[in-house]
């Protein structure tokens, strides 16, 4: 039997594999990514991608990890890589790209921020995939630009509920103040 755990921290998840009433968590690639990190070996960006890929599940430490792991890296060679990704036609690598310019900015959100504004806010605008909009959406709420306001207003009926629920974060003026009159409409209409 397989079951989904998430971590302590609510951050990441883990499957946990039960057989024979002997149960074990799976996330060995995170293991092994963040260990690789703490004794100095550098992994080349496609290999550790390669590790995300191969999860194809954003939730999972596997995923989350290599993320961290590259954000946490110098800023152009992760910022060097979201272009190619963001264009990829494979939704997954779209998704990572969302995620990593979402993490660049919770490490370092002041020196991110305009970089990811030029990233994230025309993107939002062509992108497709739901879960992939919905992470460049949650990376948008730590810009403080006000077209995250037109971002959101353009995104607040989505299809998709996972988008809808970060619109009324975009619907601000100031990064600490939910001032836009839409706001509270949002939040009402992202649980629909």
């Amino acid at each position: 039997m397989r079951r989904r755990v998430p971590d302590d921290f609510g951050v990441t998840a883990y499957d946990m594999l039960t057989l024979s009433g002997m149960s074990v968590y799976d996330g060995h690639c995170a293991v092994l990514t963040r260990l690789e990190t703490v004794f100095g070996v550098h992994r080349p960006f496609d290999v550790l991608l390669t590790r995300a890929l191969a999860r194809a599940d954003g939730d999972h430490a596997d995923w989350t990890e290599v993320v961290a792991v590259l954000a946490e890296r110098s800023g152009a060679e992760a910022w060097g890589s979201v272009p190619a990704l963001r264009s990829a036609s494979d939704p997954l690598r779209r998704l990572f790209a969302a995620d990593l310019v979402r993490q660049l900015l919770a490490l370092d959100a002041e020196s991110a921020e305009r970089h990811a504004a030029d990233v994230l806010l025309p993107w939002a605008a062509e992108e497709t995939d739901p879960a992939a909009l919905a992470s460049g959406l949650r990376g948008l709420t730590y810009v403080d630009e006000p077209e995250a306001e037109d971002v959101g207003l353009a995104h607040h009926a989505h299809p998709d509920p996972r988008v809808r629920m970060v619109v009324p974060s975009l619907l601000h003026r100031t990064r600490y103040a939910y001032t836009h009159p839409e706001a509270w409409g949002g939040a009402r209409c992202s649980g629909q």
